[in-house]
């Protein structure tokens, strides 16, 4: 099990099986595959002990551990993600995410952030995204506590469905891009939950009964079992996605 979660790590089947099914979902609700307007925010969680690879302490949050960054849509969705420590500067760290944004084509019109993301991100997305409109949105200095920031309460809420996941409440992986896979997983779980899988090495695929989503792959003799939440098997390499009639 851990050589197919560590090797889709590594060649990027993760990232691609999660950016597939999220098309597939804006597309079920009657958007467009790619997203026009994204939300960019920071988290920082606890890292759990023994655990030395990128800790660090953030000072506003009080916390010893990682930050964990994520690019989210309208719904909510996620669509990349960066993982470091967490005294790490939301700016600087999120300067990964920029470049992780290119297969939104030319449809991305607006990022928004907090004030945070000034500085150097602002700088490199200007460079890689040049006809993207970064926007700072925050709540008045005047008032106290949660504030309802409209279009950014998005990704709060996002990071609120992350507490549902036992493994994603404190960071128990020992490498960033295993935190990274993680998200992913748990993005993938929350908002497109296989259920029924009829893939066989003849067929090659895998089928969801409850939205009627075909996986095809082209390539693996096996299909190993990863517990996303109902225990879908998943193979590697998936070249396909459409609708079809269950």
């Amino acid at each position: 099990m851990y050589y197919y979660y560590y090797t889709w790590i590594h060649d990027g089947t993760w990232e691609s099986l999660n950016r597939a099914l999220n098309y597939h979902e804006r597309k079920r609700v009657g958007k467009l595959s790619d997203p026009s307007l994204t939300c960019v925010d920071s988290q920082s969680v606890k890292l759990a002990p023994l655990v030395g690879a990128c800790r660090g302490f953030d000072g506003n949050k009080k916390i010893n551990g990682r930050k964990r960054q994520i690019v989210v849509d309208t719904l909510g969705l996620v669509w990349s993600t960066t993982v470091h420590a967490a005294n790490v500067f939301d700016g600087i760290g999120a300067i990964d995410l920029v470049d992780k944004m290119h297969h939104f084509d030319s449809r991305l019109e607006k990022i928004l952030v907090d004030l945070g993301y000034q500085g150097k991100f602002l700088e490199h997305a200007q460079q890689i995204l040049s006809e993207v409109i970064v926007e700072f949105s925050s709540k008045p200095p005047s008032q106290r506590g949660f504030v309802p920031i409209a279009k950014r309460w998005i990704v709060e809420r996002s990071f609120a469905w992350m507490n549902f996941f036992r493994r994603l409440v404190i960071d128990y992986e020992r490498t960033t891009k295993s935190a990274e896979s993680m998200i992913l997983i748990a993005n993938i779980s929350m908002n497109h939950p296989l259920s029924v899988c009829f893939g066989t090495h003849n067929k090659k695929q895998i089928y969801c009964a409850k939205h009627g989503l075909k996986l095809a792959i082209n390539s693996g003799n096996s299909i190993p079992t990863m517990n996303l939440r109902c225990g879908v098997p998943l193979r590697t390499h998936m070249v396909e996605l459409e609708t079809v009639t269950p």
